[in-house]
Formats: C-alpha cells, structure tokens, sequence
C-alpha cells in the first residue's frame, strides 16, 4: 500500500470516528452501488453529512457531499437518479515520511485538550480564527463542537500551544492504523490571529510533527488553490493524491 491509498484509508475513518458517514435520508432517490458501504477495501467514494454552514442541503436541511479520488469517476455510483451537483473544492493528499520528522520538539508547550474548560477556551480561539478569515459568527464554535464529540473517538488530541505563558496556535494529531502501518494526520494547524507571522506556525509543526516519532509518517489535507498547500509542500510534505469532494447544488 502506498501513502496515497493509507490516507484515503485514513480520511475514511477519520469520517467513521465522527460517525460522520451519511444514511441515505428519506426523501432521497438515488441509489448508490452498495459495493463502497459492503466492501471495506474499496474505500473509493462516500458520502458524509458537512457541518450545517456548508452550501446544499437534502429534504429536512440535511447537507450532503461526495468525495472521490481522482481521477476516478463517480458518476456511476448513482445509477438510479443522478443528482445535481456542483464542484465545490479539489484537495491535494500531503505525506511526510518518518524519515523526515524533527529530531527536537522545539520551543512550544503542548496542552491537550480535554476538560469542558479548555474546549469552551478552544471554542473561543477558533472563532477568533474564523472570524478573522472571514467566517460566519458561531463558525468556530460550531467546528469546535464537531471536534470535542470526535475525540473520544479517534486516539490522539486536538492541542493549545503556549508560549512565554501565552495561547499562541492549536492543533490536532490522530494515530490511525492501516496497512501502510500506523500513521499520524494533522487537523486544524492554526496560529490565532494576534500572535500569526512570529514564526509560530512553524514552532506548533514541529511540536506536533515530533509526536509522530515511530510510525510510518505524517498525512496532511490542504486545498489545491489555497496557501497552506505551499506552505506545507516548503516544510518537506510532498503530493501523494488529488481528492475531488463534490456537492449537492
């Protein structure tokens, strides 16, 4: 297995972890080829409910999304009723193998994230971020909410970096088994708007990328049009795949 299939392996479960896997609501007419559900291997194509603030919704305001490597097809997954989509964002795949991790921390102090306390202060930094990118009000704390009720599920943390005393960055790291063996994926790599272009961004990586010591690697998902692709890539991840996540129009 090469790094590509592992993250889309790991992407999958990633998705299950948050139980974040759509049942088809009532309503709905199409019918997808059951293989992706009954065949664990395929893993090619799903469907998965986005936060409510996404664009496109089903009957009863249920929003709905395909996901699909590319350049494999998806269309014939629906053979019933083909149901208006739109493209709403192509993503590239990142990996860094082991043999590139830090050898040292660096200067940051990791927390994990764990009692009610710091996930409501969590909640308030991720609104600062989205807000200051332009963000809907209530944005953060809404991802912040889908975060906190996937932790429990997925081994590892969401973490608040501090220094000098202070709340600079969050993020997260996840170990997830697959036949490549394990591997870590970050998530929400974030440095809070006061405290962003001190070199912080670089200081919470290597924190986090240290964690991954003993595995396989580390996996990463950024937009293909979007900065923090370049800005990864220039820290030693490197393209493995392209992923195509479409949605209802």
């Amino acid at each position: 297995m090469n790094p590509a299939e592992a993250l889309w392996l790991s992407d999958w479960h990633l998705g299950l972890a948050g139980q974040h896997l759509l049942r088809f609501p009532q309503g709905l007419r199409a019918q997808p080829d059951p293989t992706w559900v009954t065949m664990p291997e395929s893993h090619r194509v799903w469907l998965e409910q986005p936060y409510p603030h996404k664009i496109g919704t089903l009957p009863g305001g249920i929003p709905l999304q395909i996901k699909v490597p590319d350049p494999q097809p998806w269309e014939h997954w629906f053979p019933a009723w083909q149901p208006v989509w739109q493209e709403a964002e192509v993503e590239q795949a990142l990996w860094l193998p082991s043999s590139h991790l830090p050898q040292t921390p660096g200067p940051l102090r990791l927390e994990a994230v764990t009692t009610p306390a710091q996930w409501q202060q969590l909640a308030t930094y991720r609104e600062e971020i989205e807000l200051a990118v332009g963000g809907s009000p209530g944005e953060g704390e809404h991802m912040t909410a889908f975060q906190r009720f996937r932790a429990p599920h997925l081994q590892g943390h969401w973490y608040v970096a501090w220094a000098e005393g202070k709340p600079v960055a969050s993020g997260g790291i996840f170990a997830l088994k697959s036949p490549l063996g394990t591997l870590m994926r970050l998530q929400d790599i974030d440095v809070f708007p006061t405290y962003q272009g001190q070199g912080f961004g670089n200081q919470l990586l290597q924190a986090l990328l240290f964690l991954a010591h003993g595995t396989a690697g580390v996996g990463v998902r950024a937009e293909a049009h979007d900065w923090p692709l370049q800005w990864y890539q220039r820290r030693g991840f490197y393209p493995v795949a392209t992923w195509t996540t479409w949605r209802v129009a």
